[in-house]
Formats: C-alpha cells, structure tokens, sequence
C-alpha cells in the first residue's frame, strides 16, 4: 500500500478544479443557449403575433367594405395565405344545398395545377368524411394527421388531392351564422403542425366572416325584395289598369249609344267580365293581407276531397280548352272525409292547375292525381311546361317574387296565387312543395293533408282563424 503525500492532494485538488470549471462552462452555456433560445423563440411569436395582428386589422377592413358574399370569403382567404397558411380552400353552401368550391389559394405557384384540380373537387355531403363532417355539424376540426379513407366509403378522391398538399396539418373553420352553415374554410400548413392557438384564431376569423357573409346575403336579398316589390307594384296597376281601361272604354261607348243591340250586348259582357277580374285581383291582394296580419279565416266542414279536386279542375277547363290544353285526372274516390274549408281548398287547386295550364305549350298535358297513405292525402298536379329554374324553387311561394318566364308578356298576374295557396294549406295543417327538374322541363307541384282531420277523430270548428 502507498501512502498519499501532499504533492498527490493537490495534484487531486487540481483535477478537481479543472472539472468543476469544466461543468460551470457547460452550465453557462447552457443557460446562455437557452436563454438564445427563449429569446429565439419570443422573437419568432412577437413576430407571429405582431403577423396575426396585422392580418386581422386587413381582415377587419375586408369585413366592414363586404356587400358580396363570395367576394368575402375569399379576400379572407387570400389574406390568410401566407399570414396562417401555405394553402387555403373555400367551399360555400348554396341556397340549393350543394356545396360549391369558390377559390384555392397556394403560397406557391408552381402548384398551380394542382390547386386548379382542387378546386373543381367540392366536398360531397352525402359522403362521410371529416370535411363533409365539418359541413353538416357546424363543428371546426384540428387534424394532425391526415385522414385515411374511413370504412363504409368516403370523400377519397378530395382526401387523396389534400395530402397531394404535403400538408403537415390542416384546419376544417366551417362558417357559421345565426345556427346555419354557410360553408368551409379549409387552412393548410406545410412548415408546422396546428395547435389549439390556431385553431381559435381561426374560428375567431371565421366567425368574422361567417356574419359579414350572412351579412351580405341579407343585404342582397334586401335589395331583391325591394326591386320584387317595385315590380309587384307596377304588375298591379298594369293587371288594374287594363279592366279599367275596358270598363271606361265600353261604358263611354254605351253611354253616347254608339252601339246596336248585339254590340251593346257584347259590351255589357266585356265590362262584366272586367269587373269579375278586378275583383279577383282585390281579392288576392286582400287575402295576402289577411294572411300578414293573421286573420285569413277557414270555415271548416267535413268534404270529399275528391268532389273539391274535380271542381277545380272544372273550374279551370275552358281556359285549357282554348290553348288546347289536356287534363287527365286519377282521383282515388275512396278517400274517406277530411276536415277542410272546401272552398279555400278548391282556391287552392285552381291555383295550382291554372298555373300548370298557363305555363304548358298549346296542346301540352297536365296531369292531376288524388292519392293517399296511412298519415297524408296528396293533391299532385304536373305539367311538361316552361319549368322552373332550380335557384327560383325556394322562393316559388314567397311574396313578391316571380319567376321570369316566356309566359309573361301573355298572363303574368300578380304572382301572389301560389303564395295564398301556401297560406291555406298551412293554415289545414298541411304542406305545399314545388319541384322541377329545370327550364324546359315541366314542374310538379305537390299539396299533402294530414288523414288525421277526419270528422271522427276531431271535432268540427265552422270557423277558423289563422291566429285561433
């Protein structure tokens, strides 16, 4: 065994130092390192946030100068790449329920292909996917990974073009405002993977823009129901105006005997039928008032339906007479009684084969059928005329709207029949629906009643007020 000496202490001893000098630089370069890297790191989000407030101060100018609805969209769209996103995609609802891509926005423009490709590829609803999801629940959605084709079948060829993005994550912001679900901003990201940061930033955006586009829509159906009532107004005092006319025209002639017996006659027939068409054009409008301010009365009583449907149908067959018109009917007579005001329901009717005889060509068809099933009574007329166009369908019973059509410069009227009989069948319980397949290709109108109002299940009210 050796014995220490003093020269082997501090020969330890100077080890020792030098080790622990060792470690104090190693500590304080790794506090100097991460000290760089905080300082790294709160550079980069004062950048991103000094970025982000950037973007929303242009945004918040897009969204106070917004009037048109698509245009909206994608200005955000277009600000938000590069701000949040290397891509953007923007997928809006329309008023018919398919989902339309409006724009795809890429940092890069050798992608140019690519995003055209994408953008002809809108999600489909009725398949599932987390896109299509997103639409139909309303609710945003953070992917981290990008989804495979779910089971069952999904969105595949829309899922495979976003990985063709090489994207790191995506963002799924649908639009939301008031409850509805006006469309989809899809948010791509190659550098970073999103975090719950950008997710509310995004939905804040998003939510934004979901009230200037709501916004915006109202607007523009404000200015469409100000031009429809400028037109109603001049549809009215024309369809006034040219009874009239007839009444003075003939009375005058009349009162000066300007006339023999038979002219005079056929006089006295013009002003009387005259007469007969302002007062129906009177009371259209009086029946639309009464509906406003919910006094539109129903005298109800039991009645077969099939004896109101052939009425109509009588009521409305010399006018198809005379452009040639055919009308087939198959009315089942075995429909038990229905509570209804007969009536209003024949108004309701006439309304409906009319207008399929005025919108049929000379020598068309209009077809009528009386059908049942265990909860409804169907009253459905079709014709194979001018059609309506699939963007008009929702609005087919408003007030104030009408469809252009060639018709008009022949017999436009007031527009208000279909929108009365909706007021009616409601008021029955029931449902009213119109349906075509486009201009040129006819249009079916459908009115369901419910089966329940049988004079054996509910009592028989002679009067019924629209607010009773």
């Amino acid at each position: 065994p050796r014995t220490f000496t003093v020269g082997d202490a501090q020969f330890v001893s100077g080890v020792a130092a030098i080790l622990a000098a060792m470690f104090e630089r190693k500590r304080v370069e790794n506090e100097c390192a991460e000290l760089a890297a905080r300082e790294r790191a709160n550079r980069k989000a004062a950048d991103l946030a000094a970025r982000r407030a950037a973007f929303l101060a242009q945004t918040a100018t897009v969204f106070d100068t917004a009037l048109e609805p698509e245009a909206t969209v994608v200005s955000l769209a277009r600000l938000a790449v590069p701000a949040l996103a290397e891509c953007a995609v923007v997928d809006l609802v329309h008023e018919d329920g398919i989902v339309r891509r409006v724009d795809v926005v890429d940092i890069d423009p050798s992608r140019r292909e690519m995003t055209l490709t994408i953008r002809r590829q809108a999600p489909n609803l009725r398949t599932e996917s987390p896109f299509s999801r997103a639409i139909r629940t309303g609710q945003a959605a953070l992917l981290t990974q990008l989804p495979e084709r779910e089971s069952g079948g999904g969105d595949a060829d829309h899922e495979r073009l976003m990985k063709d993005l090489q994207c790191q994550s995506l963002l799924l912001i649908p639009l939301v405002a008031r409850g509805q679900t006006l469309g989809l901003l899809t948010l791509a990201s190659r550098e970073r993977r999103y975090d719950a940061a950008d997710l509310s930033l995004a939905q804040e955006l998003t939510g934004r823009a979901a009230m200037a586009l709501d916004n915006a829509r109202l607007y523009r159906e404000a200015q469409a129901a100000s031009r429809a009532k400028d037109d109603f107004l001049a549809i009215v005092s024309h369809e006034l105006r040219t009874p009239i006319n007839a009444v003075l025209g003939w009375a005058t002639m009349l009162r000066r005997h300007r006339l023999d017996e038979a002219r005079a006659e056929y006089a006295c027939d013009a002003i009387e039928q005259s007469a007969r068409a302002q007062a129906q054009l009177l009371e259209q409008l009086l029946d639309v008032s009464r509906a406003i301010a919910g006094k539109l009365d129903l005298h109800l009583a039991p009645a077969h339906i099939a004896g109101i449907v052939e009425a109509a149908i009588d009521a409305v067959r010399p006018d198809a007479d005379d452009k040639k018109v055919r009308i087939s009917s198959h009315l089942d007579r075995s429909i038990p009684l229905l509570i209804v005001d007969p009536e209003r329901l024949q108004q309701v009717v006439v309304n409906m084969v009319a207008n399929a005889v005025k919108f049929s060509a000379e020598e068309g068809t209009v077809q009528v059928e009386l059908r049942r099933d265990d909860r409804f009574v169907e009253i459905v007329v079709e014709d194979h005329g001018v059609g309506i166009k699939r963007e008009f369908l929702p609005y087919v019973f408003d007030r104030f709207r009408q469809a252009g059509t060639k018709s008009d410069s022949v017999n436009r009227g007031l527009g208000l029949g279909m929108s009365i009989a909706r007021d009616i069948v409601e008021r029955h319980g029931g449902t009213i629906a119109a349906d075509s397949a486009g201009e040129g290709k006819g249009a079916t109108f459908t009115v369901r009643l419910p089966v329940r109002n049988t004079p054996e299940s509910a009592a028989v009210p002679t009067r019924l007020s629209a607010t009773g």
